[in-house]
């Protein structure tokens, strides 16, 4: 599947500027493209999803920054650490917080993915299937107050401190993750890589994930951090000005933080995790904490 980047023909249209490839640590040149129409952007996912129906699905993450890596985030605060280290560690976590109630209803297998979107660091990346949702995290930047469990997301400015426009990037990823078994819905496994639905394989209660079109992906292989590194997975990049994002996304209120991050009040789930005070077991380990905004 690492080769199936060079299927990516550049598609013709208005609103399109092809940038070239761009080269990454992990040796994908992956293909960049400007894009300034709403429609175009839709072609070019469409386009991407088309041309890879024999191979698998592509998804969708919004960034501020292109990095040289896209790594799930805890490697990227122990890049040091083996990965197939962290199998042991997150396997024994799943166990422990297996006997908590609040993961009663949910597979033993989605609860590290869960709690990814909650603010512990894990093996896995976050990603999506739905462009609305892409755009906003490409639009908007994360902070979070020191040593506690709260942050925000605040809007990026359109022109950055440079005087130039400010971008976001879409990142398009393959993942051959297309047979599911029956017995564990939401896992969807490939030979290179792994994809959960948290909206399959987790109860609505909680909400969060639900209201993010949740997915999350990570590489089979975990021997070094060149087999975690999701960036060979990528098959390009859409570059939009942060000023087009905000027009496309407009002002309704479906796309706000508040909405996409509900409260404990809304989130009986994230109630569920505040009053279980998993936050002792993940901080202990290194993994963060439990965000609330």
């Amino acid at each position: 599947m690492k080769k199936t980047v060079d299927k990516f023909f550049y598609p013709i249209g208005e609103n399109y500027e092809n940038l070239g490839k761009r080269p990454f640590e992990c040796g994908n040149d992956v293909p960049v493209f400007e894009i300034s129409g709403l429609h175009a952007l839709i072609q070019l996912y469409g386009y991407a999803k088309f041309i890879f129906r024999d191979v698998g699905n592509v998804y969708l993450r919004g960034q501020e920054t292109l990095y040289p890596r896209c790594l799930p985030s805890y490697f990227r605060e122990y890049s040091q650490t083996q990965p197939n280290r962290a199998r042991t560690k997150f396997g024994n976590l799943k166990k422990a917080l297996k006997e908590y109630r609040c993961f009663k209803s949910v597979p033993e297998y989605s609860i590290e993915p869960l709690i990814q979107h909650y603010g512990i660091k894990t093996t896995w990346l976050d990603v999506v299937d739905n462009i609305w949702i892409a755009l906003w995290f490409g639009l908007n930047r994360f902070r979070q107050k020191k040593n506690t469990n709260y942050f925000s997301y605040l809007e990026r400015d359109d022109v950055g401190s440079d005087g130039e426009p400010s971008f976001l990037y879409l990142l398009f990823f393959i993942s051959d993750g297309i047979l599911c078994d029956s017995s564990r819905p939401g896992l969807h496994k490939g030979k290179e890589t792994t994809v959960v639905d948290i909206r399959k394989s987790c109860p609505s209660i909680f909400h969060r994930p639900h209201i993010q079109h949740a997915l999350l992906m990570k590489s089979v292989a975990d021997c070094n951090l060149d087999d975690v590194d999701c960036m060979k997975y990528c098959v390009a990049v859409a570059k939009v000005r942060v000023s087009w994002a905000r027009r496309w996304l407009g002002k309704s209120p479906a796309f706000s933080a508040e909405v996409l991050f509900p409260s404990p009040f809304e989130d009986s789930g994230l109630q569920h995790l505040a009053d279980s005070d998993i936050d002792s077991l993940t901080k202990r380990r290194g993994l963060g904490i439990i965000h609330y905004r």
